[in-house]
């Protein structure tokens, strides 16, 4: 009787396990339940003629299992799928509570004007996502390319080895993005010695636009044949999408031999003060016989 009853309590074990230990499950119709997140696409900002890799998170939220979760790409223009790519993500089944990151590619049509386009991802409710829950949100095209600053130089003059002059530095936006939060960096040189501050902040520089920088120099005594410098620049950096950027160049300017200075009939800074100060004192000396000859009249 003992031995019957037990088997008895011991079936019925076995029978009501499987239903305790089932996890409730259904199928992705409930899609309240799915949250899509996105993450980030590369690159970033999306250019024309393109393909943008786009990271997604997709997580079920509700207390039951998702069967068959199936996620579709719905791209509209500027968007559209790659050839051959259906845009049809099958996650299987995605237990409650659990998260997984969806990837995508997407292209960017040629023709595309700068601006945010919304892109739609469907969470399905049926495997051949015929019917689904659409969530959107936007990715930004730039048709721009890059901030592309340089150095130039634009003036300077005629240093002597042992001398100090100027130097006029043009930086130059000639990309179609603008540079923000520029600064400029002089390098160090055996041959010259920088006689300004070595970092110069500019700021805002737009497309197409340019900043002028002045430098006083002081060339090294040593310097005695006539030779080219060359001087690094460092440029640090920002585009409107925040992308930072650090450029390394350089800039040439010649220091002159004094008999070339002569030959070339190129006055240095030294040279040049001497000039205007003999240039002062004859305007004074004309000044004055002018003045006595009017008052004798």
């Amino acid at each position: 009787m003992h031995k019957r009853a037990f088997l008895i309590v011991l079936l019925l074990a076995i029978l009501v396990l499987p239903v305790a230990a089932e996890v409730p499950s259904v199928r992705i119709e409930n899609i309240t339940n799915v949250t899509l997140t996105p993450i980030e696409y590369d690159p970033y900002p999306a250019q024309p003629n393109q393909v943008v890799h786009l990271w997604i998170k997709v997580q079920n939220v509700g207390e039951a299992t998702l069967e068959d979760a199936t996620f579709k790409l719905i791209p509209e223009y500027p968007f559209s799928l790659p050839d051959g790519y259906s845009g049809i993500l099958r996650e299987g089944d995605l237990k409650a509570g659990e998260s997984r990151i969806l990837e995508y590619d997407i292209k960017v049509a040629k023709d595309a004007v700068e601006g945010y386009y919304d892109l739609t991802v469907g969470a399905c409710a049926d495997t051949d996502c015929k019917n689904y829950q659409k969530i959107t949100f936007q990715l930004f095209v730039n048709t721009g390319g890059e901030a592309k600053v340089e150095v130039l130089v634009e003036s300077f003059d005629s240093l002597v080895g042992g001398t100090t002059g100027d130097i006029t530095l043009s930086i130059v936006n000639r990309g179609q993005l603008g540079a923000k939060f520029l600064v400029v960096e002089i390098g160090k040189s055996d041959e010259v010695k920088i006689l300004n501050p070595s970092r110069i902040y500019i700021g805002e520089l737009d497309s197409d636009d340019f900043e002028t920088v002045d430098l006083n120099i002081y060339a090294n005594p040593s310097i005695t044949t006539t030779k080219d410098i060359m001087l690094p620049i460092k440029l640090e950096f920002s585009d409107i999408n925040d992308k930072s950027y650090t450029l390394n160049q350089e800039v040439s300017f010649p220091v002159y031999s004094k008999e070339d200075v002569n030959k070339y009939n190129a006055p240095t800074s030294g040279n040049m003060s001497k000039l205007l100060v003999i240039a002062f004192f004859a305007l004074v000396v004309i000044a004055y016989f002018i003045w006595k000859k009017k008052k004798k009249t």
